[in-house]
Parts: C-alpha cells; sequence; structure tokens
C-alpha cells in the first residue's frame, strides 16, 4: 500500500525550529521560572471546598467546574475537559496566588469552557442513517431492528460496499438505553479491526523506510480520551482507532509522529525537524485536530 505522504525531503536541517501547535485546552504557570516548559496533565478526580474569598474562582466563570488538585509538581497549571476547569498546583502555593493566576486566565478559560461546551453538542454519534468516513472513504450506517427482520440472538455488523450494518443482538431490541449501547460498542470494535491493516501497513512501511523498524516494538489500538497515539520507551506503539476516522493526511501524520518518536522520545526541536521531513503537512494536520477533532472522538460508553 503507498503512502504518498511519507517521502523524504532533502537531508540539509531547517533553520527554524518547529514546535507544536500545543493543547488549547491547557495553560501553566511555572512556580519559580516562567520559561519552563508547560506540561500535559490529565482530568482532575477531586474538588476543592475553598475557605476564604480569595480562594474562589472569579464571578465570571462557573465555580461548580473549578477542582483543585495539589501534588507535588514546580508549577502552577489550569485546564479544561468537557467544559470544566481543573486547576493544578503545587502544595505549598498559596491560595491566594493560584485565585490570582485564575483570575489573569478567566478571558481563557471562558473561552474554553465555551468552545468546549458547544464541541459536546457536536460530537459523533452511532445511530442508524448517520455518515462517517473511515480511512478517507464515506459509510453509512445502517442499525438493524429486530422488529423490521427477523430477530438474532448474537450480534453483528458487516459492511457492505459504502453501507456498515450494525444488528445488535435480538435480546437488546426491547431497551433503547441498551440498544443503543450495544450499537456503539459493536462500531466501537468493528474500527478497531478495520484500521489495523492500515495503520500496521503504513507504520511498518515509513519505518522501514526511515531505518527505524528494528526499533519499532508492538502495534496496539485503545480508545483513549486525549491521545490519538503514544510511543513507549520500547518502541510499542499505540493508535486511538477514533483517528481511522479523519482525513487520511491527519491519519499519516498521527503515524508519522508516532514513528519519528522511534528516534527522538521527545518533543524537541530535532524530533520536529524530523516529523517536518517525512510529513510537510503537518502543521495542517494540527491545525485540523485542533479544531476538527472533537467531531470523531469516540469510545466505548
Amino acid at each position: 500500500m503507498s503512502h504518498p505522504v511519507f517521502h523524504m525531503i532533502e537531508n540539509n536541517l531547517l533553520a527554524d525550529e518547529r514546535t507544536p501547535l500545543g493543547n488549547p485546552m491547557q495553560l501553566s504557570l511555572p512556580l519559580l521560572n516562567d520559561d519552563s516548559p508547560t506540561k500535559n496533565i490529565a482530568p482532575s478526580v477531586t474538588s476543592p471546598s475553598p475557605t476564604s474569598a480569595a480562594d474562589k474562582m472569579p464571578s465570571n466563570i462557573d465555580y461548580t467546574d473549578y477542582q483543585l488538585i495539589r501534588s507535588k509538581r514546580k508549577t502552577l497549571a489550569v485546564s479544561v475537559l468537557d467544559g470544566k476547569v481543573t486547576v493544578r498546583a503545587p502544595f505549598r502555593m498559596p491560595n491566594y496566588l493560584i485565585a490570582t493566576f485564575i483570575q489573569e486566565k478567566s478571558n481563557w478559560i471562558n473561552k474554553q469552557v465555551t468552545r468546549q461546551r458547544v464541541q459536546l453538542t457536536q460530537t459523533l454519534e452511532i445511530v442508524d442513517g448517520a455518515q462517517v468516513r473511515v480511512l478517507g472513504k464515506t459509510c453509512y450506517i445502517n442499525i438493524e431492528h429486530s422488529i423490521r427482520i427477523p430477530p438474532r440472538k448474537r450480534a453483528n455488523i458487516l459492511l457492505r460496499e459504502n453501507q456498515l450494518f450494525i444488528r445488535p443482538a435480538a435480546d437488546a431490541s426491547s431497551n433503547s438505553e441498551i440498544f443503543h449501547a450495544q450499537a456503539r460498542k459493536l462500531f466501537c470494535q468493528w474500527l478497531k479491526a478495520h484500521a489495523s491493516a492500515y495503520m500496521v501497513t503504513a507504520t511498518h512501511q515509513l519505518a522501514r523506510a526511515m531505518g527505524l523498524f528494528d526499533k519499532l516494538g508492538a502495534i496496539n489500538y485503545r480508545y483513549t480520551r486525549t491521545k490519538w497515539g503514544h510511543c513507549t520507551s520500547e518502541g510499542n506503539i499505540q493508535y486511538n482507532p477514533s483517528i481511522s476516522l479523519a482525513p487520511l493526511f491527519v491519519i499519516d501524520y498521527i503515524i508519522a509522529h508516532e514513528v519519528c518518536h522511534l528516534r527522538h522520545r521527545n518533543h524537541s526541536k530535532s524530533f520536529w525537524q524530523l516529523v517536518e521531513k517525512v510529513c510537510p503537512d503537518w502543521q495542517q494536520a494540527e491545525r485540523w485536530l485542533n479544531t476538527e477533532a472533537h467531531r470523531i472522538a469516540i469510545g466505548p460508553s
């Protein structure tokens, strides 16, 4: 299978540094050094109980979404996930500094909250008649109800030309919630298997072309909320199957990104120079991910 986006340009290194567009959902403030790099953070799990007015969120932010996590970290950071605000701070960070930081970032926070709440209404739903693009090809979802066809005890899913037929098990048809949850689960299982051939072939092809095949380990798939791909220190690459619903140039960028990590285990200048060589339109792919990826983010309920 040929992937024309994977080509090596001239060997001369770029003079300017190429950096990722970054995560538009997170800001951080170093505790002691304003030049410290921003780090990715995960969704929060606990909620604070402010003890004074100085601890509270600015009045223009929905305080019910404000969650504070203290840890051994050295930076103060705020992130927004699913329209909810999380603040991460060092154990000994004074409350007034946290409140000041949140106040200073209130415009950014409100912008992210508003944007994400709109995006939550635009996520992909696996329903009868839905149209999706899988590996660049349009498919139409047909969810077959046992009321219309002879029932089957076992659920199944079948792609026939551009029609994807999903048939939940007969015992699920009597409960609408269970029925749709099973249809979603069947789709996610099928997508993982369907995407595998393309992802494996492209990953192997690029790794060989770059002389990195001996560093490549296993290729796995997992639905996650925050990552499209991941490369471990052992050379194992994990892809989020949902990425196969993106345009092909975005899929190929994710593959190139992870394969480049086989040489550079970081996001240094050298890493982005290598990405630029093998995938010159990576910045266009990053822009698509930053503005459109919420439309393809799915996973088991």
